[in-house]
């Protein structure tokens, strides 16, 4: 339904290997130690933080 629903709207849809992108931070590349009941990422050594799901997003866009 998903790919059905883009294709109508002119867009693409990709599948992406989600495993790895927790722990790795959006801003800087680190690796932050995480697990799956934290909701929130915050990295250390560059300060960053942000919604645990919307971090791991942007790992997958980069």
């Amino acid at each position: 339904m998903l790919r059905y629903k883009a294709e109508s709207a002119s867009s693409v849809v990709e599948a992406v290997d989600p495993r790895g992108t927790s722990p790795t931070c959006s801003a800087c590349g680190g690796d932050v130690a995480e697990t799956f009941a934290d909701r929130r990422h915050s990295c250390p050594p560059c300060g960053f933080e942000a919604n645990g799901d919307v971090a791991a997003a942007q790992v997958i866009l980069l």
